[in-house]
């Protein structure tokens, strides 16, 4: 085995039927093995993507890893009193770079990625156009994280991250038709993740990570077509913290099963401000915590030229609006996965397939508070998808 290997991903492309996952805006996709053992990972973490997973998993780790980017294409269809339209999709691009680094008793860990992301797009006749036409939210993290294992059973890793939160947000106003308000904001926060590991025997391993929330200061502008107005805004905006445990159980070195519980503070989030010179404009949300229950297996053999492993998984994440404040802009329901993916590693190479099928999900909602002219989101949403996930690293 090498000392340090360099990973770098040849293709790596999620394609669904979906930008957003339920859990509001959360993307847990971030590496092929995770995805592949339904992203059941905290406790196992055993690659660079760790920096995400749980940082404490990248003690010991002699490795670097490039990942690349996976993209993402999605519709939805809306059936209402008004009858059904599609969500028009298109393609969401989300970058991930995880690398991993031996420092003298210590791991040295960097990652680019976005946990967070949305992008709708819905018509002018979806009945809904002064509550939603066209929303992207884009969340890019940078993270420094170092790693070391205090004794054979425990280890300790922390990150601190720098994030970007840039929302552009549209509805129509409804006073003229084609008419339109849209904010577009940004800023950059610091934020930060810790993890712990324990494995009080090679046959039992346990992952606990916790990451802060980020208050971000929002600068922008708020525009009102074609009434001209144009003027700037400000607000503030959080996205919540989140904590996650896990278990693996490996009865033998060809096998590792592992459950996961993840828990994300989403009530943090009621409402978001945007000040601006003629008055403050409200966005309600008053969303609610919401889980993801994560279970997967994996096995392994050993061949005449290196080792292939199997892994199989299910994944189910809860929605985390409820119909009061629901909105078309971000469609989330209860949703249930199941992942099937395969590796292969050998001489200098390493090959990751992940495939996800998301089952058919519908969410009827039936109290959602109107827009001041009359719309609201009342209706049945349905989407399905399918995710294809392939990474190739070469190692030295």
């Amino acid at each position: 085995m090498p000392t340090n290997r360099v990973l770098g991903a040849a293709a790596l492309f999620l394609v669904a039927a979906l930008h957003v996952w339920a859990n509001a805006t959360r993307l847990p996709d971030q590496d092929p093995q995770a995805i592949s053992s339904g992203y059941a990972f905290v406790a196992t973490a055993s690659d660079p993507s760790a920096v995400y997973y749980n940082p404490s998993g990248l003690a010991g780790q002699p490795t670097s890893e490039i990942d690349g980017a996976y993209v993402i294409s999605s519709s939805f269809n809306y059936r209402g009193t008004g009858g059904e339209v599609g969500e028009k999709g298109g393609v969401f691009v989300l970058p991930h770079f995880f690398a991993a680094v031996p420092l003298g008793g210590y791991t040295l860990g960097v990652g680019f990625y976005a946990p967070y992301g949305l992008q709708t797009s819905w018509p002018d006749n979806s009945g809904f156009r002064n509550l939603a036409t066209t929303n992207k939210i884009t969340f890019l993290t940078g993270a420094l994280s170092l790693a070391k294992a205090l004794t054979p059973q425990i280890s300790l890793g922390a990150s601190i991250q720098v994030d970007h939160f840039k929302p552009q947000l549209a509805q129509g106003i409804g006073y003229t038709p084609g008419d339109l308000l849209t904010y577009t904001g940004a800023d950059t926060e610091i934020g930060w993740n810790a993890g712990l590991m324990w494995t009080p025997s090679p046959q039992h391993q346990f992952g606990l990570t916790y990451e802060s929330r980020v208050n971000f200061h929002l600068s922008g502008e708020l525009r009102e077509m074609p009434y001209g107005v144009n003027e700037s805004g400000d607000g503030t905006w959080g996205f919540p913290d989140h904590l996650a445990f896990g278990y693996s159980f490996r009865p033998t070195p060809d096998w590792n099963f592992e459950a996961d519980a993840d828990w994300t503070h989403w009530d943090m989030v009621k409402t978001v401000s945007i000040h601006t010179a003629t008055g403050p404009v409200t966005l309600p949300f008053f969303w609610k915590d919401s889980w993801y229950c994560e279970f997967g297996a994996t096995r392994y053999w050993k061949t005449s030229t290196g080792r292939f492993r199997l892994s199989a998984g299910y994944f189910w994440s809860e929605n985390s609006i409820p119909d009061d404040y629901y909105s078309p802009s971000l469609p989330d329901m209860d949703r249930n996965l199941v992942t099937l993916g395969c590796g292969y590693d050998w001489a200098h190479w390493k090959l990751s397939i992940a495939f996800v099928r998301a089952l058919r999900a519908t969410r009827t909602v039936t109290d959602a508070f109107p827009s001041p002219t009359g719309e609201t989101s009342n209706g049945t949403y349905a989407t399905s998808f399918n995710a294809l996930d392939v990474a190739e690293e070469y190692a030295w």
